[in-house]
This record gives structure tokens, sequence and C-alpha cells, in this order.
């Protein structure tokens, strides 16, 4: 199976926390360093809902204590979303 269409749908989303465009808020390359951090976790927790962005956020935001280490520190308290 080809994996491309599915990166390049996750390439597209951002699956933290149900926080309103991060990229507006914390700037492009934070944003980018976040979707590679979660990329992962978006298709181990929450795959059935790619690529409908608000599900992924939603199903994301349910399942925040499941996400790896890297992802988290993205999350609302995280190091990196201060």
């Amino acid at each position: 199976m080809n994996k491309a269409p599915i990166l390049l749908s996750l390439a597209m989303l951002l699956p933290l926390a149900g926080t309103a465009r991060a990229e507006d808020e914390h700037g492009f390359w934070w944003y980018q360093e976040a979707k590679l951090a979660c990329m992962g976790d978006v298709m181990r927790l929450c795959r059935g809902f790619v690529p409908d962005e608000d599900k992924v956020r939603g199903c994301m935001k349910d399942k925040k204590t499941q996400v790896s280490e890297s992802c988290a520190q993205f999350y609302p308290g995280g190091s990196k979303a201060n």
C-alpha cells in the first residue's frame, strides 16, 4: 500500500488539543514541528478520522494522555506550547 497519500493528508492536519490555528499563535516553524512530532500519534490513535481535521483534533484531544512525549510537548502546558 502506498503511504504517500496518507502522509500527505496528515501533513495538512494539526492534530493538537483543539486549539485555534496554532500556526497563527506560535508561528509557521512551530506548526511544522508539531505536525512532524504528532504524525505517528495521529496514525496510531486517530487514523479512522483522517483526513477530517476537526475529527482528528477532537480524537487527539480525547486521547491526549496517550500521545508520545514528542507530541505532548506541543499541547497546552507542554514545554513548547508556552
